[in-house]
């Protein structure tokens, strides 16, 4: 390429080489401040707690800044990256980076895109369920579990039983859901440093747990539950304090099995049947909200803070159902065959065949993205993540 007339080459390496240098100077600087910051901040943590009485739980905790710490220091690598996983089992958000769970391994990634772990468990029927810092793998099939942060293993665990279900609360609290000799099933809760809190055994009028919700604190637990009573089908709702023994049964419903559980907020809990969903009071049990869709074939949900989406079969093509805060519709449409839905605080995306279709908070149509592959699904972590094949990329829209 020619030189502008007058222009020395020279000048304009050494500007570059200063401006690699500075950034360079920039980044080692904040890794030293850092570093000054958080090291004093650890050790007076773990004197507080000793002193205080706190020390196991608090370990746990300091365990975990001293990964995001160290997760912090990491060059981001960025997106796209390739996972390795190509038949995606289960996709969680954690810590603003994901969990990703295939037939065969399971991978951790930061929220920068860096690969933190990858784990072949060897479970024939494995699930996760996600912390805010660790999650545990479990096999379904069998008996053992494993409780994982994002640079370790921390605990390995083999039940009596088989088990049935798990759940992890944002701090480590774990339950866990077995079968019994005597009983129709046990749940166990455990703390982060998998000490016992509570037992619940668990008889055939109670029922065998199907859901699983861990309030925003980790001090309680909402278990959906499925028995039958007189030849007819019941779903009951209970909730338990994890810091004491006891059961408080909040609804009991007929003839309706629980595909879904979250906590609204701190008071709400949101339950959603085969044939309806339904809002109820923590506190009281009280149905406070109701939507019902018997007849309809519900294939996919996804709620965001008081939002909720449904997708139903219709036909060959799919139905997009959006609620609002009372389970009001404010959107029914029909849409291509849906095979996944997510919400977010602004927008609602679903997934077909062969693309990704955007819609505002309220059900208008923004746009669709198609790349040639299926989309396996679309995840809210630190930023919008679409995960086509074995690798995940940045979600934007497309181009004009």
């Amino acid at each position: 390429m020619a030189q502008m007339a007058g222009q020395d080459p020279r000048k304009t390496d050494t500007v570059h080489d200063f401006r690699l240098e500075s950034e360079k100077l920039a980044r080692r600087k904040r890794r030293r401040t850092i570093r000054r910051i958080v090291l004093p901040a650890l050790v007076l943590t773990a004197l507080l707690a000793y002193v205080s009485g706190l020390f196991g739980a608090s370990l746990a905790a300091a365990e975990d800044l001293v990964d995001s710490v160290r997760i912090a220091l990491m060059p981001e690598a960025g997106y796209p990256v390739q996972t390795g996983v190509t038949e995606l089992y289960q996709l969680e958000e954690m810590n603003g980076g994901f969990v990703a769970l295939g037939e065969e391994s399971c991978v951790v990634y930061s929220a920068g895109g860096n690969r933190l772990r990858a784990i072949q468990p060897g479970y024939a029927r494995p699930a996760v369920a996600v912390g805010t810092h660790r999650f545990v793998i479990y096999n379904r099939s069998g008996t053992e579990l494993r409780v994982e942060s994002r640079t370790q293993t921390l605990y390995t665990k083999t039940c009596a039983n088989g088990i049935l279900l798990c759940d992890m609360a944002r701090g480590g609290t774990l339950a866990v859901v077995t079968g019994h000799n005597r009983y129709v099933a046990e749940l166990t809760v455990y703390s982060s440093l998998m000490e016992p809190l509570l037992v619940w055994d668990m008889v055939e009028a109670e029922g065998t747990p199907v859901r699983l919700a861990f309030s925003a604190d980790g001090r309680r637990l909402a278990v959906a539950t499925l028995t039958a009573s007189g030849g007819r089908l019941v779903s009951n709702l209970y909730l338990l304090n994890t810091q004491k023994e006891g059961e408080t049964l909040l609804a009991a419903v007929y003839d309706a099995v629980p595909m879904g559980l979250v906590w609204r907020s701190s008071g709400e809990l949101l339950l959603l049947y085969d044939d309806h969903a339904a809002v109820y009071s923590a506190s009281t049990g009280e149905e406070t909200a109701r939507y019902d869709y018997e007849g309809a074939e519900l294939t996919n949900w996804s709620a965001q803070g008081s939002r909720t989406g449904l997708v139903f079969r219709s036909g060959a093509a799919s139905r997009l159902v959006l609620l609002d805060e009372a389970l009001a519709p404010v959107s029914d449409q029909l849409i291509p065959k849906a095979g996944g839905l997510t919400l977010t605080r602004t927008a609602v995306y679903v997934l077909t065949d062969t693309a990704v279709e955007c819609f505002s908070a309220d059900g208008e149509y923004q746009w669709s993205k198609a790349d040639g592959v299926k989309p396996l699904a679309v995840l809210d972590a630190k930023q919008l993540l679409l995960f086509e094949g074995n690798s995940a990329s940045e979600l934007v829209p497309p181009e004009e």
